[in-house]
């Protein structure tokens, strides 16, 4: 894995000064600390939205319900429709990346990274607004875009299995996924003479345009912080961070906890326990600082 921690990173920088120009500004205008936190924040939400999404069965592929061998073979089925040779065969009926580009669940991702509207400080801020020309007048998402979705659902599939079953399968990388889901799909998109493809470019144009209507909106509900039921379950901004980590228990352990403990004790006891996941932790951290960060800046 420290291969593919060394090519995002090669992608990340080489697709920089690109971004900078579309959003006009300058490498100058920006923090490096909030940059690196923001871009690591956004990396985790996909992650966590294709977690959510992908084991229901209104956006995803219904894992919920299945256990043991049968998720097992479920879940092999789902990758091995993902990687060469399902992937890059012909007709369109038959290929892998077309059957999961026309499944709900790209639907669900493309909303949420593409159309789904982020509250920053004074900001509303819409990936597709920045680029309506790539992402609502074109004739399909951008490559790299669905590239991203496919590669975010490869990565969190392959966290069902352990290092060791890995080892013994030829997976690719999450990164070599990326690069072949690139250099598949123009391929894809060009095979007009297909009887698939009309139907295929259709769905492909929806992603387009979609509604908050048209997706299912999986979210987290924190009901409950100190023991005590917030006013219409609306948070106070002192509470926040401790609020993230009852939704992050409630969620991982589908309970709501009602701790007695000051909320720096109680923290320290889900990390010292092992009850939170790290990478939950690190967000959290990471969005505290950026939140102190704009505070200190009006």
């Amino acid at each position: 894995m420290a291969d593919y921690v060394a090519e995002r990173t090669m992608v990340i920088h080489s697709i920089w000064p690109e971004t900078l120009i579309r959003c006009n500004l300058q490498q100058k205008d920006l923090e490096r600390e909030q940059g690196d936190a923001w871009f690591s924040l956004f990396m985790y939400d996909n992650r966590r939205q294709v977690s959510a999404s992908i084991v229901t069965n209104r956006a995803g592929f219904d894992l919920n319900h299945i256990f043991g061998i049968a998720l097992h073979d479920k879940i092999m089925s789902i990758i091995s429709r993902l990687m060469p040779l399902e992937s890059n065969c012909l007709p369109l009926a038959d290929n892998g990346l077309v059957w999961f580009l026309c499944h709900q669940i790209t639907k669900e991702l493309v909303y949420h990274i593409v159309f789904r509207h982020n509250t920053t400080p004074r900001h509303r801020i819409c990936l597709a607004d920045l680029d309506p020309a790539s992402f609502r007048e074109a004739a399909h998402p951008p490559v790299a875009t669905l590239s991203l979705v496919i590669t975010s659902c490869y990565d969190v599939l392959l966290g069902y299995f352990n290092n060791k079953f890995k080892d013994s399968h030829e997976f690719i990388y999450p990164s070599e996924m990326h690069t072949h889901v690139c250099e598949t799909l123009p391929m894809l998109f060009g095979q007009s003479d297909d009887p698939s493809h009309a139907p295929f470019m259709a769905t492909m144009n929806a992603l387009c345009t979609i509604k908050k209507g048209d997706v299912q909106r999986l979210r987290i509900h924190i009901n409950f912080i100190n023991g005590t039921q917030w006013r219409d379950g609306v948070p106070k901004p002192a509470d926040l961070d401790f609020a993230i980590l009852i939704a992050i228990m409630r969620h991982s352990w589908a309970i709501a906890p009602k701790p007695t403990l000051p909320g720096s004790l109680f923290t320290a006891a889900c990390v010292l326990f092992g009850l939170v996941d790290p990478l939950d932790i690190k967000a959290l951290v990471e969005a505290s600082n950026m939140k102190r960060k704009a505070a200190w800046n009006t």
